[in-house]
């Protein structure tokens, strides 16, 4: 289980809850169409389509202590088997480009622990994961309507600068990132420039009503130099708090590159420990939305690359928004209450929809490692990570590999472990998780 979806799990049983890359290559290469006028016989010389067929098992081992007491509170399955299809399709029609991402995906989960211990749940699921129309409008000028996954910044453990995803997906390649709806209007004045207005329209297939997610709109700007590139952008919108947020970053050499990342807004929407007369004797709340406080969330790096192969990246990261000492025990104070209420076999209230916290990481202060190599024997890719929280001293360790079996198959794996007790970020939930899958490129 992601980071993510285990601070979601957990903050779910909380009562009283309320409630392209920097310069976007995808503009100017995806939008480009060639200058021609084909027959209509033509369209499907046109088309592109590709087919994976992936199949995978996952174990993971909960932590079964005061925070989530014989997995009372959290019911996290110990093995999830998935099965899923994934369908990319495009088509070139001179000045509209077409793209879309059908999923196809059936899972089963098995519970070992708890309520559940010894059951079995399937689900099937059809899902659009992006789809996207594009349009040149004129030769500097494009627009796009649709579902997708915009990432930028160079941050390997969070880019700040991106105000729509919290995740970049770079801790587990093979798990992919759900798109949400964007209308975006795209400005080339030059070689080094883009402009962009970007407007977030829909949450795409997450639950509207989740905590995560309002509409928004963003001005952005990019710039490529030849040895270093940037962007700076502003984001905000009738629910979201307005923030500045830029990165950057520079080729100091042929094998070091330095980066950095960070946002600022005023007020914040996470989620804050509140006390309160409750069963739990508090909840979580919005408390600090009209703040006049400035919350600063910055990472800033290095990555190096080794004469025979690896890159070495080490990165620092402040988290404004996140909790300090006194709000982490706040925090875990609840949580323990509500594992002890699960235990007894009581009922715990839930938030309404699906409960965040809003943070992308819990606490204040972190440090981050990657060791990256790739083409081993043209072959084998390798990842390995290390994230220390530096305010409780609780640590995940993670690792990814994948080997090109032929030009069709690709087993793949993925692991990760957290260190620390049940007071603190990771490990609190799950103690480790592991899992293992095979992939088919059909076409």
């Amino acid at each position: 289980m992601t980071r993510t979806g285990v601070w979601a799990l957990l903050v779910a049983t909380l009562a009283g809850a309320p409630a392209w890359s920097a310069v976007e290559p995808s503009d100017s290469a995806d939008t480009l169409p060639a200058e021609r006028s084909a027959p209509a016989s033509d369209v499907w010389s046109r088309a592109t389509a590709t087919l994976r067929l992936l199949g995978s098992h996952r174990y993971q081992r909960p932590s079964l202590g005061s925070l989530n007491p014989d997995n009372q509170a959290l019911r996290l399955p110990r093995q999830t088997s998935e099965v899923e299809a994934r369908l990319d399709v495009g088509l070139d029609l001179d000045r509209v480009t077409l793209s879309a991402k059908p999923r196809a995906r059936w899972t089963r989960d098995h519970w070992q622990d708890g309520p559940r211990a010894g059951r079995s749940e399937d689900h099937a699921d059809l899902l659009l994961l992006e789809g996207v129309a594009r349009l040149r409008l004129a030769e500097p000028l494009f627009a796009s309507f649709g579902r997708e996954n915009l990432q930028w910044g160079p941050g390997q453990l969070l880019n700040p600068s991106n105000p729509f995803f919290a995740e970049n997906g770079r801790e587990n390649p093979v798990r992919e990132i759900g798109g949400q709806d964007f209308l975006r209007v795209v400005l080339l004045p030059s070689s080094v420039w883009t402009v962009s207005w970007i407007t977030n329209t829909g949450p795409g297939e997450r639950d509207p009503g989740g905590r995560d997610w309002h509409p928004s709109h963003a001005l952005k700007a990019d710039w490529v130099g030849r040895q270093a590139s940037g962007g700076a952008l502003v984001h905000g919108g009738p629910d979201a708090q307005t923030s500045l947020r830029g990165f950057g970053q520079w080729t100091a050499s042929d094998a070091l590159l330095l980066c950095g990342e960070a946002s600022v807004s005023r007020g914040s929407a996470a989620l804050y420990p509140v006390a309160d007369l409750g069963p739990l004797g508090g909840h979580l709340e919005a408390t600090r939305r009209d703040d006049a406080a400035a919350f600063v969330t910055a990472a800033g790096g290095a990555a190096y690359t080794v004469a025979f192969g690896p890159t070495l990246s080490l990165e620092g990261v402040w988290n404004g928004e996140g909790y300090g000492d006194g709000q982490a025990e706040r925090f875990f104070d609840l949580a323990h209450r509500a594992g002890a209420l699960a235990e007894q076999g009581l009922s715990v209230p839930r938030a309404a929809g699906p409960s965040s916290l809003g943070l992308r990481l819990l606490r204040r202060r972190y440090l981050f490692a990657q060791y990256l190599q790739t083409e081993i024997a043209d072959r084998l890719t390798v990842t390995l990570r290390w994230t220390q929280n530096l305010d409780d001293g609780s640590a995940l360790a993670t690792g990814f590999g994948e080997w090109s079996l032929s030009d069709r198959w690709r087993l793949f794996g993925f692991g990760g472990a957290g260190t620390g007790g049940s007071r603190d970020e990771f490990g609190s939930a799950v103690r480790y998780s592991v899992s293992l899958g095979l992939e088919l490129s059909a076409f």
